[in-house]
Formats: structure tokens, C-alpha cells, sequence
């Protein structure tokens, strides 16, 4: 299946159009935009663990629960209710679709600026020490504090 084609697990949603945004270490990362006007990020991993990567949402997903005063998107669901599709076409890379978030980079000039982010991760670290862990995956495949970022 092509990237520009992974919209049919999601078609509540597609079709899309899909461009590159980045690839870092652990991720390919693609901005979708549909016909509607509408924005998500579709995050690809290569050959990623199911257990890390469920690992990852459930942190996600509790620290909406914390009601955090930013932010904090989880993947979509599939048609069929999964947060992630495996595509074996892709090399079996794990796709997850979420939702866009928008922002800007500040200038790094800026103290205003330079407070907000330090104040978020104080409140996001704060949360983290809250959160129920009964779905820890092995210690093999738990993410480093920078996935978790």
C-alpha cells in the first residue's frame, strides 16, 4: 500500500494529500492535509515494537487524563478501532495517524518565550510521576525519556 493510500484505514478522514515533514532518528514523520482543509500528522516507524509503541499511547492518553494545560494528541483510531497499522508493504513499518497540533518555534531570543516551554515540562514531568504504570512493557523495550518528549 502506498503512504498517499493509507487514508482507506482512516476514511472517515481521507482521502488526503501527504508531504514530507521530516525524518528523524526513530520516525518519519508526514503532514496530511485533506480535501476539507483539515490537518494530521502521519508518524511512520520503521519495524517499531508493538509493545514499546502501546507503551508510548498509553502515556499519552493518561496525560490527556491529567487535563494538562496544553496539548497533549493521541493517535486516531482506525476504521477498526486500532491506534496503530502495521503495513507490510511499507516493510512493515507501524503507521500511526494523529492529530495536528499547531504552534510556532520561538526565536531563542525571546525570555517570554524561553519560560513557557520550562514551565510545560515541569507540569509534564509533575503528570508523568502520576501516571498508573500496569502496562509496562519489558525493560528491553521501555522508551528513553527523550521518546517520551
Amino acid at each position: 500500500m502506498d503512504i498517499a493510500q493509507l487514508w482507506q484505514a482512516w476514511p472517515s478522514i481521507g482521502p488526503w494529500h501527504v508531504r514530507l515533514m521530516g525524518q528523524g532518528t526513530n520516525n518519519t514523520v508526514r503532514l496530511v492535509e485533506t480535501e476539507a482543509e483539515d490537518r494530521y500528522i502521519l508518524r511512520v516507524t520503521p519495524q517499531a515494537g508493538l509493545g514499546r509503541l502501546l507503551y508510548e499511547i498509553d502515556i499519552v492518553i493518561q496525560l490527556q487524563q491529567a487535563r494538562l494545560p496544553f496539548a497533549v494528541p493521541a493517535p486516531i483510531p482506525t476504521d477498526i478501532g486500532e491506534p496503530i497499522m502495521h503495513v507490510p508493504e511499507q516493510n512493515g513499518n507501524a503507521v500511526m495517524l494523529w492529530p495536528f497540533v499547531p504552534g510556532t518555534h520561538s526565536t531563542g531570543h525571546n525570555r517570554r518565550q524561553a519560560y513557557a516551554p520550562g514551565r510545560a515540562l515541569a507540569q509534564l514531568q509533575t503528570a508523568l510521576l502520576t501516571l498508573e504504570q500496569h502496562s509496562l512493557p519489558p525493560p528491553d523495550a521501555r522508551p528513553s525519556a527523550c521518546d517520551l518528549i
